[in-house]
Order: structure tokens, then C-alpha cells, then sequence
């Protein structure tokens, strides 16, 4: 659910694990007047960057709310000094997912030089084919790889149009200005279809085994994008 917020406490919807981070340092919301995606640095105490430029109130060292900064595909969002953002959008009616992740982890990058790969991806459909009075906007966490979060991004908008098929629903959401049901339900499907999926290619790794070809090299990297 919008706004997407920013920072390293386990409560917001993008955590990064810096201690150059604020617990609640960002945060991005769609603006339906200007139709535009804007980020706002939450009074943050070692400041938020778009593309260099700093997103600060005018009252330097307030730490009040800045003034929101339209946000454009290809931008760069930088909390602190260290932890990077990257901004892709699509364009309306496109149905690829966008990838919207950390670039890298800060406490990482000091201790081992490595740069961690992008595993988060999210998915902005407006409006929703099908159900042409919304919109999706959501972020898939990847633990130990993208698959399942590519996955989870096709799959999840297609159960919410399937729910938001249903007449009454529609009209539910549009009196109580809530989804949160219908998000509930979205992810339940989803979360079920995920595991159908794992069943079925630990079924095909399994019937490798029995079959006894030896590919273990190929085993253990098919099971690890599985999990």
C-alpha cells in the first residue's frame, strides 16, 4: 500500500540495513494531481539524494519534511552516503516488472568490498488490465535470489484482477477506500501458486536423482533459485 516508505526499521516497506539510515529516513507516494511518482526525505538525519542533488527541507538541520522531488525512470536515490536506489518506472499498461532494490548494503561493502546483486523486485501496473479503476504498486523481496520475486511480481496482479472481476468487490473497495481484502487474498492465491511451483521442479529435481544422472553442479544451482 502506498506510500512506500524508506528507511531501516523492520516496519518499512524497503529496509536497508545502514547504519547511515534513519529508521524512518524516505519515503515515495503517487501524486494524483500531477500523475507523477515524488519522494520526500522524512527529516532524515544524514539526509536523502536524488541524482546527487539533496532532498532536505529549506531549514537545513530541522529535521522536518522536505518538499516532494518528482521521481523519473533511470534516477538514482541515495540515503546517506552509501546506500543507493535504483528507480525504474514503466509506462501505463505495461506489464513488465520493474526492478526497484538495494544496489548495494553499506555495512557490506565495508567489510568485504562486494557489492550485493539487486534481488528486489517490484511491479507498478496502472491502470490494471481488467480492473481499469486501479492500480498496483508492489515490492517482492528476494532472499537468495530474484526467481521467486519475478515470479510472485507476474502472478500477484493477475489474482487481484481476478478478484476485482467480481462487481460487488469492486464496489466494497471504492465505498471503504480499503483493499486490504482483496490484498490479503491476492497474496494467499499467490503464495499458493509459488509453492505449486516448487513442488513441481523438486518433483523433476527428484526424478533426476532416481533416474541417476549425475548433475550435481546443475542440481544444487536449480535448487537454489527454487528456495
Amino acid at each position: 500500500m502506498l506510500p512506500m516508505t524508506l528507511g531501516r526499521i523492520p516496519q518499512s516497506d524497503l529496509v536497508l540495513k545502514d547504519s547511515e539510515v534513519s529508521g524512518k529516513h524516505a519515503r515515495i507516494d503517487w501524486n494524483p494531481n500531477t500523475l507523477r511518482w515524488e519522494l520526500v526525505d522524512m527529516g532524515s538525519l544524514n539526509g536523502t539524494f536524488l541524482n546527487s542533488q539533496a532532498v532536505t527541507h529549506p531549514d537545513v538541520g530541522s529535521r522536518r519534511w522536505s518538499a516532494p522531488a518528482e521521481l523519473a525512470d533511470g534516477d538514482i536515490i541515495t540515503l546517506g552516503s552509501s546506500s543507493k536506489v535504483s528507480v525504474q518506472i514503466s509506462l501505463q499498461n505495461q506489464q513488465v516488472p520493474v526492478g526497484v532494490g538495494m544496489v548495494s548494503d553499506a555495512m557490506i561493502t565495508r567489510r568485504t568490498g562486494k557489492k550485493l546483486p539487486m534481488e528486489d523486485v517490484s511491479c507498478y501496473q496502472y491502470p490494471l488490465t481488467g480492473a481499469q479503476q486501479f492500480g498496483l504498486f508492489a515490492i517482492f523481496d528476494g532472499h537468495g535470489g530474484d526467481g521467486a520475486a519475478k515470479a510472485a511480481s507476474r502472478i500477484l496482479p493477475e489474482n487481484v484482477v481476478k478478484i476485482l472481476s467480481q462487481k460487488e468487490t469492486i464496489e466494497r473497495v471504492l465505498t471503504c477506500s480499503n483493499a486490504s481484502d482483496v490484498l490479503k487474498c491476492a497474496f494467499d492465491l499467490t503464495e499458493a501458486a509459488l509453492n505449486h511451483q516448487v513442488v513441481q521442479q523438486l518433483s523433476f529435481l527428484f526424478g533426476l536423482i532416481r533416474t541417476k544422472i549425475a548433475l550435481p553442479s546443475a542440481l544444487i544451482s536449480v535448487t537454489r533459485h527454487v528456495l
